[in-house]
């Protein structure tokens, strides 16, 4: 009886690290065990190629951006890893971060059932830096949903995600080039570094305020997520109505069937809305992968991934428009982490306080001269 309830209590106990080498290549191992097709097993060569080669470029000093998450759970005396998280920083600053992947393996070895809550409380606490936490759920997906909210993350966003292949709208990419014509006081222009402030203008006005507090991204890290960029500019007011921007995408842990979407983020300025009605941001986008054809052509299989804000009826209807298939919709959740300040910072600020009255003090000891010992005259009162 009491070895049962040791083995139990044993299944219940969780060991979660970050992964190393030795286990990178067990991971590899059990994925091949697996008998995947090879189309399968290139997001997690790419997963952990990046997971590595970021972790130590960050520890040279190389890499701006703090060195990403890739933990790996099981259960006390397992053999094989059961469950990964791989979490990535939202920003240069470190102060948001993006669960990007959490996902269970498959094991024939018992698996304790708050494994996936535990990887979750884990990442959080590994990135002791953070202010805030996002994560993406499909929104049919009622036991994630579950899980989260467990966790402390609430939906601030909901986002439907289209796909959209130029090939089977009958479009033609190579000439859009010659087709790319703006309105009357517009102009296109690739993105450049000096249009940084500009472009993150534009992300201010077109994201909602509590997402854009909790994602707390400068110029900078929008320019390092794309890969290329073509700005529409008012240039009356010298300001920008609309951004076209090839987004770069990390890969997923698991993916059954594997898609890997090109991601495509398309801006529109609150002034500018009249542009979903013409033919400009068409025309920006086919423009913008016609450039761009060597590094999306891989992905033209699985079509470009665009979304669309819950409530914007003028993007859902130039979506469709477009041809794009409405693949389903996500909820954006958030976390917001805060962290008590510890009895050693409050002593801290004690002393400081302390040596600033000391400052302001007389200093040195008074020289005694008796004044002590005099009386004090009537109607008066020693200062």
């Amino acid at each position: 009886m009491r070895k049962t309830e040791d083995r139990s209590r044993d299944a219940r106990e969780v060991q979660i690290r970050r992964l190393g080498f030795a286990d990178i290549a067990s991971l590899l191992n059990q994925t091949l065990d697996r008998k995947l097709r090879r189309e399968d097993g290139i997001p997690w060569f790419f997963l952990l190629l990046t997971a590595t080669w970021r972790h130590w470029f960050h520890r040279l000093g190389v890499n701006p951006y703090p060195a990403p998450l890739l933990l790996g759970a099981r259960c006390h005396g397992a053999s094989r890893w059961q469950g990964i998280a791989h979490a990535l920083p939202h920003n240069r600053r470190g102060s948001c971060w993006l669960l990007h992947e959490l996902s269970l393996l498959p094991s024939r070895e018992p698996m304790p059932t708050e494994l996936p809550l535990q990887l979750v409380r884990a990442a959080i606490g590994a990135a002791p830096a953070c202010s805030s936490w996002l994560t993406r759920v499909d929104c049919l997906d009622r036991q994630r949903l579950a899980l989260f909210r467990q966790a402390g993350f609430q939906p601030i966003l909901t986002q439907g995600i289209w796909e959209w292949r130029a090939a089977a709208a009958g479009v033609a990419t190579a000439d859009s080039a010659a087709g790319l014509r703006c309105p009357q006081g517009y102009a296109f222009q690739p993105f450049q570094p000096a249009d940084k402030p500009k472009v993150l203008a534009l992300d201010s006005a077109t994201t909602p305020v509590q997402l854009r507090r909790l994602q707390d991204r400068s110029g900078q890290d929008l320019w390092d997520e794309t890969v290329a960029g073509l700005l529409l500019e008012d240039c009356r007011r010298q300001q920008l109505a609309a951004a076209v921007r090839l987004v770069r995408q990390p890969p997923c842990i698991r993916q059954e069937p594997p898609q890997v979407l090109c991601r495509v983020d398309v801006a529109v300025h609150p002034g500018h809305q009249h542009l979903y009605d013409g033919v400009t941001l068409k025309a920006g986008l086919l423009h913008l992968l016609n450039q761009q054809s060597r590094r999306w052509q891989p992905f033209a299989a699985s079509g470009v991934g665009l979304r669309c804000n819950q409530g914007q009826t003028l993007r859902h209807q130039w979506l469709q428009d477009l041809g794009a298939r409405h693949r389903g919709d996500e909820l954006l959740m958030a976390r917001s982490v805060w962290r008590r300040q510890d009895s050693h910072g409050q002593t801290l600020a004690a002393g400081r306080l302390k040596r600033i009255l000391q400052r302001l003090g007389p200093r040195g000891q008074p020289v005694p001269d008796g004044s002590e010992s005099l009386p004090v005259p009537l109607g008066r009162h020693r200062g």
